[in-house]
């Protein structure tokens, strides 16, 4: 990830913690890019607040992590945890920004609908928090009720997820931007295949 930087200090005022703060440029704005962070440091065991953007560089964001200690003997051992937990965001972030390479990035599957009427983060929203993140759940349910072009939709989410190797919920964003620039005549994502 571009301009990433992190720091760690220790907190000896009750509670004790080893704490860290990471600023990275975050050109990836989406729901689904903060709630993996926030299960990636879960999975640590560490607190994470919530994202804090910077006036003079919209583009820059800062979380701080915590991790509690019982007492000054664990402070080394938790320092190595903390400092694991802040390479595997750096590792995750990394892989994102690969994703977010719209040279190898094909829009194509969508040139047939509607840009203005589609919202992918509520699609993805939807696939994650009704029905787990499958889009075979989300495809069962739409054909129950027989909607037709909502079910072409999210085959087409499935094939832009498998074609390009990415989640659609972590480039929704910047999707809808290569798609209304294509609108505009800005961009040919047929220029893409």
């Amino acid at each position: 990830m571009k301009n990433f930087e992190s720091s760690f200090w220790t907190d000896l005022e009750p509670p004790m913690s080893i704490n860290a703060k990471i600023k990275f440029e975050g050109g990836v704005k989406s729901a689904k890019l903060i709630r993996n962070l926030m299960n990636l440091c879960f999975n640590f065991g560490i607190g994470l607040t919530s994202p804090m953007l910077f006036q003079e560089n919209k583009e820059d964001m800062m979380f701080l992590l915590k991790d509690i200690i019982p007492g000054t003997q664990y402070a080394k051992k938790n320092y190595g945890h903390i400092k694991k937990c802040v390479s595997t965001i750096k590792s995750y972030l990394d892989e994102v920004e690969k994703q977010m390479d719209f040279v190898i990035l094909d829009v194509s599957m969508f040139s047939e609908f509607d840009v203005f009427k589609i919202s992918f983060d509520s699609i993805v929203n939807k696939r994650d928090n009704r029905y787990n993140g499958s889009w075979q759940n989300y495809l069962i349910d739409l054909q129950n009720t027989g909607k037709t072009g909502q079910i072409k939709l999210i085959e087409k989410c499935i094939e832009f997820e498998q074609k390009n190797q990415t989640d659609l919920g972590i480039v929704s964003g910047q999707i809808m931007n290569l798609l209304n620039m294509n609108k505009a005549g800005i961009f040919d994502y047929d220029m893409k295949n």
